[in-house]
């Protein structure tokens, strides 16, 4: 008899960004919450060391992902509506003298959505040494070193103890 594991289906919401000089290096990152004047969504500007700015915001609906990775398709109609959305929120006094803000790189990605909104962290039932950690949604970047430490303690010692990860867990979904 096969085992059979029910691993929920994983979407994902497609966001794209741009990187945009600065003639500065900011500190602060800054979130607008917009009430439709910049679109359909909010803004996000991060700086970057190099002094770039890290802009991205109004993300797709969440979907079945089809598009490979590297092979994704850009939005002209995103990224444009992501220049514009800076133009209106920077400083006019830090973009002074500079020609354009117009950014030198243009991207797009997923980011990965359960049912109920939590990752999935844990032992694969029924799976001997077989381990899932997906599904952190926006937050995969931050959560990415606690789930790789709980995920490395359960591996190792047989428990996570940084984390309770029963909250976590894919049977929930059994």
């Amino acid at each position: 008899e096969k085992n059979s594991i029910n691993i929920p289906d994983i979407t994902g919401v497609k966001c794209h960004s741009i990187l945009v000089p600065s003639p500065k290096v900011l500190s602060q990152a800054v979130f607008f919450e917009s009430d439709g004047s910049l679109g359909d969504g909010d803004l996000e500007v991060y700086p970057r060391p190099d002094g770039d700015c890290y802009v991205n915001g109004f993300p797709d609906d969440e979907t079945v992902v089809t598009e490979r990775p590297g092979q994704e398709t850009l939005d002209r109609d995103a990224l444009d509506l992501l220049q514009k959305a800076m133009a209106q929120t920077a400083s006019k006094e830090l973009f002074s003298g500079q020609a354009t803000m117009t950014p030198h790189t243009q991207q797009v990605c997923y980011w990965p959505e359960t049912p109920d909104g939590l990752p999935l962290i844990g032992p694969l039932p029924g799976v001997r040494g077989a381990f899932l950690a997906a599904g952190h949604s926006v937050w995969g970047i931050l959560q990415g070193p606690a789930t790789g430490q709980a995920v490395a303690e359960l591996i190792a010692e047989g428990e996570a103890k940084c984390l309770d990860l029963a909250p976590f867990s894919l049977e929930r979904f059994q």
